[in-house]
């Protein structure tokens, strides 16, 4: 009986091994597990880690499209300016040319003015010259006719 007493205490210690040994073996299969878990987070960090430096290229492409974008606005606004100050100085050039014909009106009108007074006066002063007692005047009796003894100055 003795033995028998034995062999169940050796097959009770075995037992315990057994289920010591289970017990281990669970214990890495949750440690593989866990290993796993972890190694399949770092696979997540990675991605998302991949996936936030593509977003961020994405990101820099697109400021500099924006940039790309708003630099060639800023040419077209610098090109405006630049339309916008040749046509006034166009505008410019044309009422200083517009003044300067004015002018030149103002005093081929002003000079032909004194013309005419000057040749009303001197038409005047013929006319007068009518009236006085000359022997010219009986001669060529101012009919615009060229008279030979006739001086110069009652020629104008």
């Amino acid at each position: 009986k003795e033995i028998q007493i034995k062999d169940q205490e050796i097959q009770a210690k075995e037992q315990e091994i057994q289920a010591k040994e289970q017990e281990i073996q669970a214990k890495r299969q949750v440690i593989h597990a866990k290993i796993q878990e972890i190694q399949a987070k770092e696979q997540l960090i990675q991605a998302k880690e991949q996936e936030i430096w593509s977003n961020m290229q994405e990101i820099k492409a697109k400021q500099q499209e924006i940039q790309a974008k708003e630099d060639v606005i800023h040419a077209k606004e610098q090109l405006i300016q630049a339309k916008e100050q040749e046509i006034k100085a166009k505008e410019q050039i044309r009422q200083q040319e517009i003044e300067a014909k004015l002018e030149e009106h103002k005093l081929t009108n002003h000079m032909l003015s004194a013309r005419v007074e000057r040749l009303t006066d001197q038409l005047k002063r013929i006319e007068a010259l009518k009236y006085l007692p000359h022997p010219l005047n009986v001669q060529c009796k101012f009919s615009w006719q060229k008279c030979a003894d006739m001086p110069e100055e009652l020629e104008r």
